[in-house]
């Protein structure tokens, strides 16, 4: 096997007849040998991962810029046990490489909210600072508000509740308390309402739990909201009496 791979130029087809008849390891040494001498011909990374079942290596060996064909045989072949991780692993190594938008889509596709809510706030900050004095509080509102909805929609589709998305409960308690700062209390309670759980979600939360203060925090915002909007407009909008959080007096 080692004299075929030597040759020139290199005789790979006895070679891995050859280790065929070594056993597996040695079949598996060459196997290797030939895809890191021939790394265009990325098939052959795809089939020993499928018929291993071992699709991380696919993950991690195919190029970045071929993440529609990863995700696509993800989408095939991934156990349902291992599709989020499969596709968060993805998303990590696009994210790596800064194809933001591509990470993102796997992030959805794995269900992590979250991961996607801190893409998206990274690019928000990114997009004021180049802005700098010319974007100003109104464009930081409107970029904490589209990254909000955009998140809260995939939350609810993915039935994820606020408890499991923490960068999700902070970046709607930063958009609801700027907009109610800014006299929008409407707009704000809207907002908080389109959480999962309306954003009154408190009681899912244990006790001593590491997300309890952020979720807490989208409820606190909300019932203080609530309080000062005229009781006529909470009639419209359905509810019926303010959120009371479990205050400790």
């Amino acid at each position: 096997v080692k004299e075929c791979l030597g040759a020139s130029p290199p005789r790979y087809a006895d070679a891995l007849v050859l280790a065929a008849m070594g056993g597996p390891e040695l079949y598996a040494s060459a196997a290797d040998e030939y895809r890191r001498r021939n790394p265009s011909r990325s098939y052959l990374l795809v089939a020993q991962s499928v018929a291993e079942g071992k699709l991380s290596q696919m993950v991690h060996g195919k190029p970045p810029s071929q993440w529609k064909e990863t995700l696509s045989l993800l989408c095939t072949y991934a156990p349902s046990d291992e599709w989020a991780g499969l596709c968060d692993a993805l998303a990590d190594r696009l994210l790596a490489h800064n194809m933001t938008d591509a990470a993102v889509l796997c992030y959805l596709c794995a269900g992590s909210v979250d991961a996607a809510v801190r893409v998206w706030s990274a690019e928000r900050s990114s997009a004021l600072e180049k802005a700098g004095k010319l974007g100003g509080c109104a464009m930081s509102i409107e970029l904490l508000k589209e990254v909000s909805v955009k998140a809260a929609v995939f939350a609810h589709a993915s039935s994820k509740s606020l408890a499991e998305c923490p960068s999700l409960a902070r970046v709607a308690e930063r958009c609801a308390f700027d907009l109610a700062d800014h006299g929008s209390l409407g707009e704000a309670l809207d907002i908080l309402e389109a959480m999962p759980g309306g954003g009154n979600s408190v009681a899912s939360v244990g006790p001593g739990s590491s997300v309890e203060e952020d979720v807490t925090a989208v409820a606190a915002v909300r019932e203080r909201i609530s309080r000062v909007l005229p009781p006529t407009e909470l009639g419209q909008r359905g509810v019926r009496s303010v959120p009371v959080l479990p205050y400790t007096p």
